[in-house]
């Protein structure tokens, strides 16, 4: 073989190596920067990384979803950055960014940066829904929350009751780990109960009232079941503080609803007031055992700053528009009453014709 033939094979081996190597480096290069996550609409997307999960797993769940559209390119990315198939990645909720590559997401989950998630505590009332309400949001089983809170010694060590269980949680929205304890997150709302009753002189106006926190809270609950007109809430509440001072029974219905559990009924009856139970005040005196709901925080300040005048009952107005007839004698009540059974007989008659 020639000299030149020997000299044209070099050049073509050389070249050949050289532009297999560069394509190598192309590759290993795309697939470290330049291949993207996907997200819809261009907008933050989260992940979740559950106990004893690994890189396999993770991989299938963020193909299913669409966020990672080249599988083989995230798992060579997650081989190259010393995870192995089999690694447990850590637990936690990940925020993923439009146009983050697979080695910038795979940094951050290696690195366990987790992003804090937005937990929503509103209406509810019992315990049970907020147990599920919390697990649904924050990687907890609602069993290990219902045996926190409904064991009296952790809820004494954070200063509650299990029944004051809605004196402690005060709704609002949290920023907190998806991965929180159930005892971190409890400890976390007794700080956040502390520090609303220690703002706008909360404390001291619940002493002016004659009412502990538990009782405020109370309360408001019954308050804000009677009515949803906010204007109102705080003549409502000074009328039961006015029941409450001169030992007259509150007879709340919907203190009868929360004995009976049975969130459904429209009209109390006669027959349901006689169920014997300390929640119905139609048939003990004084505030419930604890909270029938969790109120809001505009209706426990309502009770706060609640109104002062001589009312001592109330009836539906007449015309269904949610408010109520305000009287300071049962006489002034009972015409009221009577014209609201009127308004009541004569809608539900019009309502059977049709």
């Amino acid at each position: 073989m020639s000299k030149k033939n020997n000299w044209k094979n070099f050049l073509i081996a050389f070249f050949s190596v050289t532009l297999i190597s560069l394509l190598s480096i192309f590759l290993v290069w795309h697939n470290i920067f330049a291949v993207k996550v996907h997200t819809l609409e261009e907008k933050e997307m989260r992940i979740y990384v559950n106990r004893d999960e690994n890189i396999a797993n993770l991989v299938t769940q963020l193909a299913t979803d669409s966020i990672v559209l080249k599988p083989k390119a995230f798992l060579w990315v997650s081989r190259a950055m010393g995870i192995k198939s089999t690694t447990i990645l850590p637990t936690g909720c990940y925020a993923v960014n439009p146009n983050m590559n697979y080695l910038q997401l795979m940094q951050r989950i290696k690195r366990g940066e987790q992003t804090p998630v937005r937990l929503t505590i509103n209406y509810m009332r019992l315990p049970e829904e907020f147990a599920s309400k919390v697990s649904k949001q924050l990687m907890m089983d609602s069993t290990e929350i219902m045996n926190f809170i409904t064991d009296e010694a952790k809820m004494a060590e954070l200063g509650y009751e299990p029944k004051h269980l809605f004196s402690l949680v005060i709704r609002n929205t949290y920023e907190v780990w998806w991965t929180v304890s159930v005892e971190k997150l409890m400890q976390r709302l007794k700080k956040e109960n502390d520090t609303f009753w220690n703002t706008n002189g909360r404390k001291d106006k619940a002493e002016r009232i004659g009412l502990t926190i538990p009782e405020v809270i109370t309360l408001a609950s019954i308050v804000e079941e009677e009515t949803n007109y906010q204007p109102e809430k705080s003549r409502v509440a000074g009328l039961y503080l006015n029941r409450l001072h001169k030992g007259i029974r509150l007879q709340s219905d919907p203190t009868v609803k929360y004995a009976l559990k049975d969130f459904t009924l429209n009209r109390i009856l006669f027959e349901h007031l006689k169920v014997d139970d300390p929640y119905n005040t139609y048939k003990y005196a004084g505030l419930p055992p604890g909270p029938i709901r969790l109120p809001s925080v505009a209706t426990i300040d309502a009770v706060l700053n609640a109104e002062k005048h001589n009312y001592i009952y109330m009836c539906a107005h007449p015309d269904f528009n949610g408010t109520h007839n305000f009287a300071v004698t049962l006489a002034e009540h009972n015409k009221n009453a009577a014209k609201y059974h009127v308004a009541l007989r004569k809608w539900l008659a019009e309502k059977k014709k049709k």
